[in-house]
């Protein structure tokens, strides 16, 4: 192992429970299968000190490539440089860190956005939240992004009050409501940064008496499985993790095969589709 690399993958991910991120690690696990490659996965729990002893491990293994998904709170890319000093072949997906000029694959997060709002405005509603994801995450910043681009596309204001950067996490929905909820006016709907921040909103929402969609409708993002069995079901935003997945362990064995170096850069963007559901329709 001191001469030579191994036949292992490794993967970095933020946690394992969400269905976003264990789907696409069995598709990546599929794939690598395949072609002889085995797979170590590693969690971060969103804690950028496990994710540094999780990279630390992945270069003592010598591992073929590292496939990663940063933490909310992973601000400096100096770990990850590490990995290439250590000639290692690293691909980013979802969450990354922006100044590295590796391949990436990247979900369509605003295109998902703006279908979201569309759908809102048709809807009838006029006064809409975003719970958005950690302003320091390129995939939350997105989102945000679609939602502003989305009100502009409907002549309808931004109102920064409306507008609660927070986490990934259900609790993270039920506090940002209750901000929501002290404003003078409260909002008639709700777009959070992914449907555990919508399940805690609606908890919320019904815990102060409201009624979802008559009162307040929510939308979120991701289409988890949970999404279509909550109370209402979720309008949530369809991700083709298998294809997430695919893409990713794909690219990152062309550059571990390739007989070739290039110094080209790929980045793949996954299409989204908007899935409708109980919680935003008012007319049925």
């Amino acid at each position: 192992l001191r001469n030579r690399k191994s036949n292992i993958i490794g993967v970095i991910v933020p946690e394992l429970y969400h269905d976003f991120f264990s789907s696409i690690i069995s598709e990546v696990t599929n794939v690598a299968d395949s072609f002889g490659y085995s797979v170590m996965i590693c969690q971060s729990n969103e804690s950028v000190e496990q994710e540094n002893k999780n990279i630390l491990a992945l270069i003592r293994n010598r591992v073929a490539g590292v496939i990663a998904s940063i933490s909310q709170y992973t601000q400096s890319d100096k770990m990850f440089r590490a990995i290439l000093n250590a000639g290692i072949p690293l691909l980013f997906f979802d969450r990354v860190c922006q100044n590295l000029m590796v391949n990436k694959v990247l979900v369509d997060f605003y295109g998902g956005a703006i279908q979201v709002m569309d759908h809102l405005v048709m809807q009838g509603y006029r006064r809409i939240a975003h719970i958005a994801g950690p302003a320091t995450i390129q995939v939350a910043m997105e989102r945000l992004r679609g939602y502003k681009d989305g009100l502009a596309r409907h002549q309808l204001p931004v109102d920064e009050s409306l507008i609660i950067s927070t986490g990934f996490l259900p609790e993270h929905g039920l506090m940002a409501v209750g901000r929501l909820l002290a404003l003078p006016e409260r909002p008639d709907a709700i777009f959070a940064a992914n449907d555990e921040v919508a399940i805690g909103a609606m908890i919320r929402l019904r815990e102060e008496g409201l009624s979802i969609p008559a009162d307040v409708a929510i939308a979120g993002f991701d289409n988890d499985k949970i999404s279509a069995y909550t109370n209402p079901p979720l309008t949530t935003v369809d991700i083709q993790r298998a294809d997430v997945g695919k893409k990713a362990i794909e690219l990152l064995l062309e550059e571990i095969q390739g007989d070739v170096q290039t110094t080209e850069i790929k980045e793949s963007l996954i299409p989204t589709r908007l899935v409708v559901r109980a919680s935003t329709q008012r007319n049925q």
